[in-house]
């Protein structure tokens, strides 16, 4: 048998994986000599947007405590209401998103989705069967704990407090929905976050996420405390949500994302294959609204 160097066989090898077309590669042959035929996965690109929700933040409402009272009479009040509420006015943040919160998020944790399965028919012996069901149980509410970058001014901390007193004024009976929402059976205190993964390039999606129905579950006071010779320096706080459903990869996803742009029309189809395109190429680090061609 003839003898083979290491480069003639490194050569031989590779000859023969370029004859057949990567596709064929994986999906029609099997790969005998077990080489890569695609880059592996990578990216440390991502985005995460949450919607607003529509607080009734009108003027009755406003004047049922000091602490509403006051923050709608300073500007940087009536940013963090409008930032809550898209019938607020004056309004000082336009659009659909968050932006406080979509600029500000440091994390996003995915979760598997599992199916149930149930066990039958067992018999005298105890040999049986097993049987998939189904895997509501990992779509369905859930929590999620999203860390967030502190400014000095305590914008996040101060819109989250904002967004738990509203709720829990709503609940006690203080404050009322509006009369749209609650005819229309509307829970106006919950927003969506929509998740993408990017490739390297920042471009082209891998991966996307969306959880509806999600709301803060607690202010994070805990981050202020204080000890004697350490000081407080406050990077970040993690606040945990609460969601109602949890899709990933569905193609409803990008077409609720287009229409939350205020996209609509031929264009979207467009837009769904070239959603976050020129993202990275933008000249300034913000702009109003998003990029996509």
């Amino acid at each position: 048998m003839a003898k083979y160097e290491i480069e003639d066989l490194n050569e031989y090898i590779k000859a023969i994986h370029d004859e057949v077309e990567p596709i064929k590669n994986v999906y029609t042959y099997f790969n005998r000599f077990r080489i890569p035929d695609s880059e592996p996965f990578s990216s440390n690109v991502a985005y995460v947007f949450f919607t607003k929700p529509d607080c009734n933040f009108s003027s009755s409402n406003l004047k049922v405590s000091n602490y509403f009272s006051q923050i709608s009479s300073t500007e940087f009040g009536q940013t963090l209401l409008s930032t809550l509420s898209e019938s607020y006015t004056p309004s000082r943040c336009s659009g659909n998103f968050m932006k406080i919160l979509s600029n500000s998020v440091l994390n996003f944790e995915t979760k598997d989705t599992t199916i149930r399965d149930s066990e039958m028919f067992e018999n005298f012996v105890g040999y049986k069967m097993a049987f998939p069901s189904t895997y509501v149980d990992s779509i369905t509410t859930d929590t999620i704990t999203l860390s967030f970058y502190e400014s000095s001014d305590l914008r996040v901390t101060n819109l989250i407090k904002l967004w738990v007193e509203y709720m829990h004024n709503l609940k006690r009976g203080i404050m009322s929905p509006s009369s749209s929402n609650r005819e229309n059976k509307i829970v106006d205190y919950m927003g969506s976050i929509y998740y993408f993964l990017c490739g390297p390039d920042g471009h082209e999606i891998k991966f996307y996420s969306k959880l509806t129905g999600i709301y803060p579950m607690s202010i994070p006071y805990s981050s202020f405390s204080w000890d004697m010779g350490s000081g407080t320096e406050l990077k970040k706080i993690s606040i945990p949500f609460r969601y109602q459903i949890r899709e990933d990869l569905e193609p409803d996803i990008l077409d609720d994302f287009v229409r939350t742009c205020g996209i609509v029309g031929d264009e979207s189809i467009i837009l769904k294959d070239n959603i976050a395109h020129n993202w990275a190429d933008l000249p300034t680090i913000y702009n109003g609204a998003l990029y996509f061609i």
